[in-house]
């Protein structure tokens, strides 16, 4: 009886050993078992999501960036084709479109059409612009409150032409000549009527501070209270002048 125990023991003892095993196999989490965890998507988000033209590249990166493709590429460039030839072609009429006016504008300044008949504007627009007015000839014309500040008519031809009001402050009329025109209460301080000539010219109530008639011959013409202060009439011929009421503080009349 002895040594059936002692043959028996080791084998209960195994037995006891291969029990724990499975208790322990029971009780902690068969990894084995589980399913494997999905693949990683290679896209982070659905095509119909996307802006129109896009698409995520197939390349297995993280961070699913889009890119731009060739056809996205030529779509660019035709787009930015497109827009500059439509900036040609409107710079192209807006050209078109300023010659056109500037032509009418000479065209209504010289026509010999009596009166008003738009000159004023016209004489203001092609100032405006730029544009060259010497030896401009002018006949018959309205420019009353005419607004050209530092116009320059060197050589003009003005006869009968009203420019009563005007704001001609600057003017340049060099080597003009004036024949019955009227500036009565225009600003034409400091302007430049430098060996020009004039014949029955309207100066009255008109500011002529610092202006210049050096060389100039002055033929019937009225300075009725003209404000005349610091004007230069250096070399200038006066003949049959109208001075009542003239300021002549600081004129040069050598």
């Amino acid at each position: 009886m002895a040594e059936s125990n002692g043959a028996d023991s080791p084998k209960k003892s195994g037995a006891k050993k291969t029990n724990a095993k499975k208790a322990k196999a029971k009780t902690s989490p068969n990894r084995a078992s589980e399913p494997p965890p999905p693949p990683a998507s290679r896209f982070t988000a659905p095509k119909e999501d996307l802006p129109y033209g896009m698409h995520v590249p197939n390349n297995g990166s993280a961070n699913g960036k889009p890119r731009t493709s060739l056809s996205d590429l030529a779509m660019i460039g035709v787009a930015v084709l497109a827009l500059v030839g439509f900036g040609l072609v409107y710079m192209d009429q807006r050209e078109s479109r300023e010659q056109e006016r500037s032509f009418q504008a000479w065209e209504r300044l010289t026509a010999p059409v009596a009166g008003q008949a738009g000159k004023s504007e016209a004489m203001d627009y092609l100032h405006s612009t730029g544009h060259d007015l010497t030896f401009l000839a002018l006949t018959d014309a309205v420019m009353k409150d005419i607004q050209a500040p530092g116009i320059a008519l060197a050589g003009a031809r003005i006869q009968r032409t009203d420019f009563r009001n005007g704001k001609l402050a600057g003017a340049l009329f060099e080597d003009s000549v004036f024949v019955q025109t009227d500036f009565r209460a225009a600003d034409l301080a400091g302007a430049q009527f430098t060996r020009a000539r004039m014949n029955e010219v309207s100066f009255a109530s008109s500011n002529l501070r610092k202006a210049v008639f050096d060389g100039t011959v002055l033929t019937a013409i009225s300075f009725a209270d003209a404000d005349l202060e610091g004007a230069s009439f250096k070399s200038a011929t006066l003949e049959g002048l109208n001075l009542a009421g003239v300021d002549f503080t600081k004129a040069d009349l050598s």
